[in-house]
């Protein structure tokens, strides 16, 4: 009968799809299970074929060429909805969500990871694990958000609900294990430790130490009680740091010293023994000071900002920290716990936002502290009374006490005395190859250049811009640039979609967004002319050609920031009413050439 005809092709259309993967001809397997999928969603064998069109679409959006990984990824994630629809609650259906999470995160789409945690079904075996991955991605969401200039943030309604979202999914993932003796076994480990420390960051963000409290020493997935344990899958990575430094913190603001002690310890053996273990140490520390600034900004511009309550609350909280700084830098001379003084000192003394609920005055005395440490742990290099063991650490330490100081030296204007302390650092070529330092110094480059702008030294402000954008390079030093640090990033960026793919590519799009943001800081420099208008016409450029390149920008935040100096670009060269985008795209569809015989 036709019926028996019908199942009898499908089931060979299934068989096909699996031998077309076998043999690596993942174009032809996506093709047929897509078919099968979409057609014949009943037919035996229609499910598992989606399946293997779905890892046949990823493994074609890794291919080189730029244009067939993004069709792949479009087709990808088009499967993955139909595969999401039709089978949600079996594991395929699982799967195609997890596919459609990643794209949102890749995309930076924070209400599409809401409606997919909406949408996935309730009763899935697993919903848990769903929840956590979601809460997490939207909880990074949230943190880059807040990150945002105001003039491009989502307004605070929704950052706020996002927040919720996300503080939701991750409680309902975590309660789903509360009772669980141990972690669940392979990938799944890590999802529930990630979402576990991703709540932990919340409830320290939010004040509520009970949570944040129980959920570390949690007995199954809490992870500080990983941490201490014996499993080497959590001995070192990003995980572990993080964990590492949210523990640090709870067990400071509610001082359990001998804890927070226990950490920085457990810290120090994390960033291992290499040549480059005190630089990641540093940046750790760092890292966490950078989290202990966000919840104070955050308190200074939340709902209650100036309120008495939030003012007793951040005193509180810097209270416990300059308590144990205090009592490190007095008990414990290793050169490592010196330099976690420090740091976190320069980080509460560098906050932006946090003068609603830290006086100046408290800043600048931080900052002076930071510097008098750094200073003293130099000094100690060339002390020939000081130990032998203190002169070597604080010569491996060097790069990145020197590193600190040009911070400083930024933040307090000084902008000769920080640049000495970068070309030190950038003498040697081992450490001209390093990302960080990299970036730091275009920074540096250009918030010197606006500074000698504000102070009327025209010439001085566009050498300096130009620096920060094309790089500059001397007989000892080589400085990249942003132009030169986007394109150190590209590979790297666009490899994948994990969590330091992530990173670099959101690095690679600030990077080439600074590259015209110099161009238009030199343009108004002042006076008129061809340098201004071609300054303007290749800031532009810049900006067009990433589009070209990436159409997403990084997602919906980058591509507010980057139509803002887009629409300044246009207003400078007279734009009424800068159209942003819209305008780019009409001024291209002008510029191409009419087909022969067509109107024109």
């Amino acid at each position: 009968t036709q019926g028996q005809d019908d199942a009898a092709v499908n089931a060979a259309r299934s068989r096909l799809v699996y031998l077309l993967y076998d043999a690596r001809r993942f174009a032809e397997a996506a093709e047929a299970g897509t078919l099968l999928a979409e057609r014949s969603p009943n037919a035996p064998g229609s499910r598992q074929a989606a399946r293997v069109a779905l890892a046949s679409l990823q493994q074609l959006g890794m291919q080189p060429d730029p244009a067939a990984a993004r069709d792949a990824k479009a087709k990808l994630v088009s499967l993955a909805a139909v595969i999401a629809r039709i089978w949600g609650r079996e594991p395929e259906g699982a799967d195609a969500y997890a596919v459609l999470l990643t794209a949102a995160l890749e995309a930076h789409d924070a209400p599409r990871m809401v409606a997919l945690l909406e949408a996935f079904p309730t009763d899935s075996p697993r919903r848990a694990e769903f929840a956590m991955r979601a809460g997490t991605a939207l909880r990074r969401e949230v943190q880059e958000a807040r990150r945002l200039d105001p003039s491009v943030r989502p307004d605070d309604a929704a950052i706020q609900a996002w927040n919720t979202a996300a503080r939701g999914a991750l409680d309902e993932g975590l309660a789903a294990l509360d009772q669980a003796a141990a972690l669940p076994p392979g990938p799944a480990a890590k999802i529930a430790v990630s979402a576990a420390l991703a709540r932990v960051q919340m409830a320290l963000e939010d004040g509520d130490r009970p949570t944040a409290g129980r959920i570390l020493e949690h007995k199954a997935f809490g992870p500080w009680t990983l941490v201490l344990g014996d499993d080497p899958a959590f001995s070192q990575g990003p995980l572990v740091e993080g964990s590492l430094t949210a523990a640090l913190r709870h067990f400071i603001e509610t001082e359990q010293l001998d804890k927070a002690q226990q950490a920085m310890d457990a810290l120090e053996r994390a960033a291992g023994q290499g040549d480059e273990a005190s630089a990641k140490l540093t940046s750790m520390y760092l890292s966490m000071g950078r989290d202990l600034q966000a919840q104070l900004e955050a308190l200074g511009s939340g709902p209650q900002a100036g309120t008495p309550e939030v003012r007793e609350r951040a005193a509180r909280i810097l209270a416990g920290f300059e308590k144990f700084l205090d009592g490190v830098a007095k008990r414990d001379p290793k050169i490592s716990s010196q330099i976690w003084v420090a740091t976190t000192y320069l980080t509460l003394g560098s906050g932006t936002g946090t003068g609603a609920v830290v006086p100046k005055s408290k800043t600048e005395q931080y900052l002076d502290r930071a510097a008098d440490a750094y200073a003293r742990m130099l000094a100690r290099k060339d002390d020939p009374q000081a130990p032998a063991k203190d002169r070597d650490d604080v010569a491996r330490f060097e790069p990145s006490i020197r590193l600190k100081m040009a911070s400083i030296f930024k933040d307090l204007g000084k902008w000769d005395a920080a640049q000495r302390e970068l070309d030190w650092i950038l003498a040697d070529p081992k450490r001209r190859n390093l990302l960080d330092i990299q970036i730091q110094a275009a920074e540096l480059l250009e918030a010197a250049g606006r500074g000698a702008a504000a102070a009327g030294d025209t010439a001085k402000a566009d050498a300096l811009l130009r620096e920060a954008a094309a790089g500059r390079t001397s007989a000892t030093t080589a400085i990249w640039g942003w132009g030169g640090i986007a394109n150190k990033l590209s590979r790297q960026a666009f490899a994948s979609a994990d969590e330091r793919a992530l990173k670099a590519r959101a690095q690679f799009f600030d990077a080439r967004l600074r590259v015209a943001e110099t161009l238009l800081q030199r343009a108004r420099l002042g006076g008129q002319g061809a340098d201004r208008d071609k300054r303007l016409e290749t800031a532009k450029t810049a900006i067009s050609m990433t589009r070209k390149l990436y159409p997403d920008l990084g997602g919906e935040a980058f591509q507010k920031r980057f139509e803002k100096v887009l629409k300044e670009v246009q207003k400078e060269q007279g734009a009424a009413t800068p159209g942003g985008f819209k305008q780019l795209d009409e001024e291209a569809a002008a510029a191409r050439p009419v087909a022969a015989g067509s109107a024109p």
